[in-house]
């Protein structure tokens, strides 16, 4: 039953307790403890990311490495949105982040920031492999008056890439992402989230964690969350926000907007019904989603999604339906989106097209598959007779791509092409016990094209897609 919420406010302290995994799959030695600031006035962000981890990789480290996503927004960065003018509501605006201190218990650590600003590296003892660390980063981030992932936007605030992010642990040490104009340039690891968010008290807070306590201290409120086996940490905050809720099993749906919300809850909640139902169960206690302001139509984090304020209801909805898919295929079972955005962002869409036919929405699932092979084909047929080649390998760094129409026309089109074809062969049954085989084997995990060909068997047909072999 649909309901308003009306958050309960408490005196109490805020206390920093040690983050507990909110699962019992799998036991996670990674932490992040965020204690952030946010000043409305400035634009700006502000506080400490404290993190405790593993060193996972074969090597012995002196180095901690970050990766530092808000100086993509910087104005010595800003030719990583040249594409998305209409990003900037009034005229061009910029970020950045600025470290302060990085520490380890009670020492100071050195640190510097990469030529190009995306990376922070920190020195430290030497890190054994298999050994625990901590590092506490003390940090500021501005924030663009845009329509982006990091922005202030019209009616609301994104904070998607605000906080120095912990670069992936590979057997070789640290992977660094940089950043890209298009994609998702991420490839991390899991974490036990922990956040204290103070925020001026007409602020509601759309989050990826679930709410643990609320405290008003007069013009200031301070919300803390958690979030148990997370990927991606963000929030939205808005003086404007509706807040309504609905329950699915043990998961409270929340959706956040400043327009009249209009139904669309019990739609995602058929979703979300589905995709538990069909996958596996749901690890988090709450699934957000916030209309917010923003340049396409959605973007996924743990537990949370942003979903254009722009759009109508109809679109809302599609992209809602795509983005409550990452929580499966992108935030549970993560692959590395710098190389491999087709296995996450192809499984959404199959997703999508498989709700669309249980549904019974039998002509918009064949029109989904007709649109992906209109749309691939009319790209690389125009491109190949421009250019004379095309490349169609769809297993490449995002750099590696001409522009984001080359990269939309692998990463979704050709994937959905991909899994939508192996059910003619195979049938929808076993396609689905596939998915719910990678879903299980993988949970919190990253995957490539092994794991998937580990699931779903037919290696060879898989790696003729990835490869570009496949003429669709």
């Amino acid at each position: 039953m649909r309901r308003i919420i009306s958050l309960l406010l408490c005196a109490a302290a805020i206390l920093f307790v040690a983050p507990l995994s909110a699962c019992n799959e799998t036991t996670v030695s990674n932490s992040c403890y965020l204690d952030l600031f946010y000043d409305s006035e400035a634009g700006i962000i502000s506080g400490k990311a404290a993190y405790k981890f593993v060193n996972s990789s074969n090597e012995m480290l002196n180095k901690i490495k970050f990766n530092l996503y808000p100086n993509a927004y910087s104005e010595k960065n800003k030719a990583f949105f040249e594409g998305y003018k209409d990003a900037y509501y009034q005229g061009e605006s910029f970020g950045g982040i600025k470290i302060f201190s990085c520490s380890s218990g009670e020492k100071s650590l050195d640190f510097f920031v990469s030529e190009d600003e995306l990376t922070l590296e920190v020195l430290c003892d030497e890190i054994l492999p298999g050994k625990t660390a901590e590092a506490v980063i003390e940090f500021e981030t501005t924030l663009p008056k845009a329509r982006l992932r990091l922005g202030i936007t019209e009616n609301a605030v994104n904070l998607g890439e605000f906080y120095p992010a912990l670069c992936k642990i590979d057997e070789n040490g640290f992977v660094p992402t940089g950043y890209h104009s298009f994609g998702d340039p991420y490839f991390s690891d899991i974490f036990d989230y922990r956040a204290d968010i103070n925020v001026p008290s007409a602020f509601t807070v759309a989050c990826s964690g679930s709410p643990e306590k609320t405290v008003i201290d007069g013009d200031r409120t301070n919300y803390s969350f958690s979030l148990g086996n997370g990927r991606y940490f963000a929030f939205a905050l808005s003086d404007k926000f509706n807040v309504s809720a609905i329950k699915s099993g043990n998961t409270d749906i929340y959706y956040y907007s400043a327009s009249p919300e209009n139904g669309k809850i019990d739609e995602i909640k058929k979703y979300f019904d589905f995709y538990s139902s069909e996958f596996g169960g749901y690890p988090y206690k709450t699934f957000s989603v916030a209309e917010t302001g923003l340049f396409c139509g959605g973007a996924e984090f743990s537990g949370l999604c942003f979903i254009s304020d722009k759009s109508d209801d109809e679109n809302k909805l599609s992209a809602a339906l795509h983005e409550t898919a990452h929580q499966w295929w992108g935030a549970v079972v993560g692959n590395d989106q710098t190389t491999d955005g087709y296995i996450d962002e192809g499984l959404c869409e199959y997703s999508a097209y498989l709700y669309l036919l249980s549904s019974g929405q039998t002509e918009a699932a064949d029109n989904m598959i007709n649109k992906a092979k209109a749309a691939y084909k009319s790209f690389f047929d125009i491109k190949s007779l421009f250019s004379g080649n095309a490349d169609t390998n769809m297993n490449r760094p995002l750099n590696a791509y001409a522009n984001e129409e080359e990269y939309v026309a692998i990463t979704y089109r050709k994937s959905l092409v991909m899994f939508a074809e192996l059910e003619k062969t195979v049938g929808e049954k076993k396609n689905v016990a596939a998915m719910k085989k990678l879903y299980k084997d993988n949970k919190f995990k990253n995957v490539g094209l092994s794991e998937l060909t580990k699931a779903f068997g037919r290696k060879e047909y898989f790696e003729s897609f990835v490869n570009g072999k496949v003429i669709i």
